[in-house]
């Protein structure tokens, strides 16, 4: 029989302390060896359960791109491929959960990473062509638009590649 609760402690463990997003069969492969023993057609139930939970700590990519708002069709194909997948979390607290206060409601967007990386995004993009490609800008200006240009995962843009850009050390739950 396999327990639950430690099968999800793994997934917080594993999700919450990896640096980059980690595979979803890498995971699965962990779940499903001793002492878990998770079996196969419960895994994705699990992870989709897991990510419903924890949405406003946890993202998803397919294929390594950010997935902002996943759909049903998503979930569907998690089940068929989840090789296609991965998952990374950073948990919200100390000054994180600060700075995502600030920002959440100073942009007027839930309390996410994810909606406050979406926002953030959305308003580079409303820019026009001019302002997103001139080289007439600051030096801190252009390293802003390279951020996003270069981000991997909208925690890493949030906590630790904007700060650099701003000249602070990255942004722990310390």
């Amino acid at each position: 029989a396999t327990n639950l609760y430690a099968c999800w402690k793994k997934i917080e463990e594993v999700v919450f302390s990896a640096e980059t997003p980690i595979l979803l069969k890498d995971l699965y492969a962990q779940l499903s060896a001793p002492p878990y023993g998770m079996l196969d057609g419960i895994m994705p139930i699990v992870l989709t359960a897991f990510y419903v939970l924890n949405r406003k700590e946890v993202t998803l990519y397919q294929e390594g791109s950010f997935l902002p708002d996943p759909q049903d069709a998503h979930f569907e194909l998690l089940v068929r491929r989840p090789d296609l997948f991965s998952i990374a979390g950073a948990k919200i607290t100390g000054m994180r959960k600060k700075i995502v206060e600030r920002l959440a409601g100073g942009l007027n967007t839930e309390l996410a990473v994810s909606d406050i990386v979406r926002y953030l995004y959305k308003m580079l993009g409303s820019l026009s062509k001019y302002a997103k490609t001139t080289n007439s800008v600051s030096e801190k200006t252009g390293k802003f638009r390279q951020a996003f240009e270069d981000a991997k995962s909208p925690e890493k843009l949030l906590f630790a590649d904007l700060p650099k850009v701003f000249g602070m050390m990255p942004i722990t739950e310390a």
